[in-house]
């Protein structure tokens, strides 16, 4: 079956590669909280994350054009190049809230500091929001749906830690 032939709740995003999103939206995070940590202008601190976040993403394709290269040698690389591609097309999407709403915040005159906050609390969001996804997919209701939250929420929560332990 074709993406274009599947229905569109196979076909969608989160059912493709949650993965990937719940990766990009830690990794830029991540980079966020570490390089405002050390600087104070928006745009050095966005092009640091956006970079990583590609340097991550380019990683991610480059590892699954070589697994699949293994997984089927005579197909063609170019194939396997684009697939790779668009699967993990989810690691940028997944980071590119964050580095969205620094962006926002700083055009609206926050600090860099105080940007970096709210993008990591809306990542916070966004990963318990991607935990309830990934509980209700394996159909987890009542504490484990919960637990599935939380856990998802809380990798959010070590990453403002981490913020917080380093300025």
């Amino acid at each position: 079956m074709t993406e274009s032939t599947r229905p569109a709740h196979e076909s969608s995003l989160l059912r493709r590669n949650v993965a990937g999103l719940i990766y990009g939206a830690i990794v830029a995070a991540a980079a966020l909280a570490v390089v405002s940590a050390h600087e104070t202008h928006a745009y050095r601190v966005l092009i640091a994350a956006a970079v990583t976040l590609g340097v991550y993403y380019l990683a991610h394709v480059f590892t699954g054009v070589e697994a699949a290269r293994l997984d089927h040698p005579t197909d063609s690389f170019v194939r396997d190049l684009r697939k790779s591609e668009w699967h993990e097309l989810a690691v940028l999407y997944g980071g590119l809230p964050a580095i969205a709403v620094v962006a926002v915040a700083s055009l609206f005159g926050a600090s860099i500091s105080l940007a970096v906050d709210i993008a990591l609390w809306v990542t916070v969001g966004l990963l318990g929001l991607l935990g309830w996804f990934v509980g209700r997919a394996a159909h987890a209701t009542g504490w484990r749906l919960i637990a599935e939250v939380v856990g998802a929420a809380a990798f959010g929560m070590v990453l403002a830690a981490l913020k917080a332990i380093l300025h």
